[in-house]
């Protein structure tokens, strides 16, 4: 379905609508147009040269930036797929190569900074987007990445968001109800949309294998010299194995069972009576000895519901929090609390990378080494650091 089509008019803020739809060559010179020229200016030099720097895309990124500063975030994303796909058309023709999917991550990464601004805002004013929202906004961002050939990341993502949702719900038990509406909006739309992409992908693995066959018979029925065999085309190994439907099938399995762990920590999060006094900001000043209690006997209960549903990255986050509380009364046992925190964190790292989820394995690295310090285990801080270079 057309990108131009699938933008809807229920989004906040409202995407940029078109009035029409010009073709890209229009020189646009009213004011309505101003925007999309913009865009399309800047955008151009990311999609037309075939090596682009990491620099020169974080430029090309603030300067669309700054253009949407006025429409939004999702706005400028919206505008970024519409110019896109007039591009795109173009170019295929006048038959001249277009690097589209970096232009498609770019959009990802505008409306992810729009999602989590939501998000925050919801934490912080207790108003903001409904769930049906949300999941236009995550459909939409999940079809960047995987048009930005990055189905990696439209698995890692939606892991990310949920787990910030599930943080965010533990403390405030009037809050909760409203941030665990949000993982069905989040996880179900990435379920769907890279199980389309596996699909495809399996049906143009068999096609190619039946042109391989045909051809393969066909050489062997001409050949005069049968001794002389050629490599069949396709038969290496791909340089991105999530270009693969058999790994695309393990990272597809992963993220079912995320979703498995979420809506099982959904419910019983939903049951819990328990409420955080105090915030993470302000454990990083003297807190009064009898809110740190309460805070740790909250902390206790969900420590409980973390094991019991089994999400090592969920109680490693409950750890930390736990050692951050006991490190004014009690550094032994703060230790101790950031050794284990560290330990979920390598654990669910470790998950990860061996399904190459490179982002997000390392992310876990990166906080369990954080962690191992604070508890003064520098062999196993040295130990990990050494993983997150096997997984660049």
């Amino acid at each position: 379905m057309s990108v131009i089509k699938r933008i809807s008019g229920i989004l906040t803020p409202p995407p940029f609508r078109r009035r029409e739809e010009p073709d890209e060559r229009q020189q646009y010179t009213d004011g309505r147009y101003d925007f999309a020229n913009q865009v399309r200016s800047h955008l151009r030099p990311l999609l037309v040269t075939e090596a682009v720097d990491a620099e020169t895309v974080s430029r090309i990124a603030n300067e669309i930036k700054q253009l949407g500063h006025e429409k939004g975030l999702y706005a400028t994303a919206a505008e970024i797929r519409i110019q896109l796909e007039l591009m795109v058309r173009r170019a295929i023709e006048e038959g001249t190569p277009l690097y589209a999917d970096r232009g498609y991550r770019l959009a990802a990464d505008f409306i992810i900074y729009q999602i989590v601004k939501e998000i925050e805002g919801i934490r912080t004013t207790g108003s903001g987007l409904g769930p049906h929202i949300l999941a236009s906004y995550c459909s939409d961002l999940y079809a960047c990445l995987i048009d930005g050939h990055d189905v990696r990341r439209a698995i890692e993502t939606p892991v990310m968001i949920a787990e910030r949702l599930l943080w965010y719900a533990s403390p405030n038990p009037a809050q909760r109800p409203a941030f665990l509406a949000f993982l069905d909006p989040v996880l179900t739309p990435a379920l769907k949309l890279v199980q389309q992409k596996d699909e495809q992908l399996q049906q143009n693995e068999r096609q190619g294998a039946l042109t391989r066959r045909k051809r393969d018979a066909a050489d062997s029925e001409e050949s005069q010299q049968p001794t002389r065999r050629r490599k069949p085309e396709g038969s290496g190994a791909p340089a991105d194995p999530w270009r693969t439907s058999k790994h695309l099938n393990v990272g597809l399995a992963f993220l079912r069972q995320i979703q498995t762990r979420c809506l099982s920590l959904r419910e019983a999060l939903l049951q819990f009576e328990g409420a955080g006094c105090v915030t993470h900001e302000d454990l990083g000043r003297p807190v009064e000895s009898t809110r740190l209690a309460q805070h740790l006997e909250y902390l206790s209960g969900l420590q409980t519901i973390a094991q019991q549903k089994n999400y090592a990255a969920f109680l490693g986050a409950v750890n930390e929090e736990t050692g951050l509380c006991l490190l004014q009364a009690n550094a032994a046992q703060a230790r101790h609390a950031f050794a284990a925190a560290a330990r979920c964190y390598e654990l669910q790292g470790d998950e990860e990378a061996a399904i190459l989820l490179a982002n997000l394995a390392q992310s876990r690295y990166k906080r369990a080494i954080q962690l191992y310090t604070k508890a003064q285990d520098m062999p196993a801080a040295e130990r990990v650091a050494s993983r997150i270079e096997k997984t660049r």
